[in-house]
């Protein structure tokens, strides 16, 4: 699960992301099955195999920032297209909707219709 701050780091590291890269999405943001504290931001990959290893060097300088200046470890796994899933929702704010938001969201929904 994550907090406040870790969404607010991610949303910082994803438009930073998208400023360099713009053909690259965010899929999801899910918890690594090895370490319920690393969290795993799934993004589109670049067609580009240059443009890959750019996105790569880029996103870990940002996440080792993020680890050193505020504690949270989070890795940037990009997907080929075979493995994508829908990218991650968003609020009316444009703000990252994540898993439990979007459960919290969805039954809501359902109470308020």
């Amino acid at each position: 699960m994550t907090n406040f701050k870790q969404k607010e780091l991610i949303q910082i590291l994803t438009d930073r992301i998208r400023e360099k890269f713009q053909e690259v999405e965010l899929i999801n943001v899910s918890e690594s099955w090895e370490d319920p504290e690393t969290l795993w931001i799934h993004v589109t990959a670049p067609a580009d195999e240059d443009r890959m290893v750019d996105l790569i060097e880029f996103a870990g300088d940002r996440t080792t920032d993020i680890l050193m200046d505020c504690g949270y470890h989070m890795l940037v796994m990009p997907t080929r297209s075979a493995f994508r899933k829908q990218p991650y929702p968003r609020s009316e704010d444009n703000d990252l909707l994540l898993p439990n938001e979007m459960r919290q969201a969805a039954t809501d929904a359902a109470y308020d219709g």
